[in-house]
């Protein structure tokens, strides 16, 4: 009786050990390294990063940044928000890599907070697996396939307007956002700026529509761009 006691008690240590734990992080390098692009391996990465651990070991990790596009140098970016900020006229660059447990259904989509546009892709159907088992790829919120009217959607981005745009990664359970402030960024209007968190449960929302708009669409458009 006692051995079995002994047997059932170690059996849940070992089981209690094995549950996955996730945590997330602002201003940080994520664990797999970005490697993709000219201008994108500055460090440190300044990223918003979701990890997945168990028993120690990262499973599953999401990392998003902005910064300025062909440039090594990191974005502004206030502390603990994800927010990063360029002023009118700059072009923006999005670094996004997904590892491990997140990459079966990786997902990316984009809004602009003004309600004008938005667009999503399957991060896979872009490509960029690299060598450290990673899926990473960096883009232009400014770049056609975004903002075409396409499959991907329509973003509406214009880096001469004032806007605040979320940058928001989906996979294998975990989910990661992060913020591109164009100027003064998106304003109400009642004059108040939006906390980003008021904006997370519709930016989740949107992310898993556009998913399932995904599943829906056969398309076999391979497109790869250098941030």
């Amino acid at each position: 009786m006692r051995m079995n006691l002994a047997v059932a008690f170690a059996g849940a240590i070992v089981a209690a050990s094995a549950t996955p734990v996730t945590a997330q992080s602002y201003d940080a390098n994520p664990t797999v390294n970005y490697t993709y692009g000219v201008g994108n391996g500055y460090n440190p990465a300044n990223a918003v990063v979701s990890t997945k651990t168990t028993n120690g070991v990262t499973t599953g990790e999401l990392a998003v940044r902005a910064h300025l596009a062909n440039s090594v140098i990191p974005a502004s970016s206030t502390g603990g928000t994800g927010i990063y900020t360029f002023a009118l006229g700059q072009k923006v660059s999005f670094d996004y890599s997904f590892f491990g447990s997140a990459l079966p259904d990786a997902t990316v989509t984009l809004t602009n907070l003004d309600g004008s546009g938005t667009a999503s892709f399957a991060a896979a159907l872009i490509g960029g697996f690299q060598p450290n088992g990673a899926l990473q790829n960096s883009e232009q919120l400014g770049f056609g396939f975004l903002n075409g009217g396409s499959v991907f959607g329509n973003l509406h981005f214009n880096n001469l307007v004032d806007s605040t745009y979320s940058i928001n990664l989906m996979g294998g359970g975990q989910s990661v956002t992060a913020f591109a402030q164009l100027g003064k960024g998106f304003t109400a209007v009642n004059g108040a700026v939006p906390e980003p968190a008021t904006w997370l449960m519709m930016i989740l929302g949107l992310g898993t529509i556009g998913f399932a708009m995904r599943r829906r669409q056969k398309v076999s458009t391979q497109v790869s761009y250098a941030g």
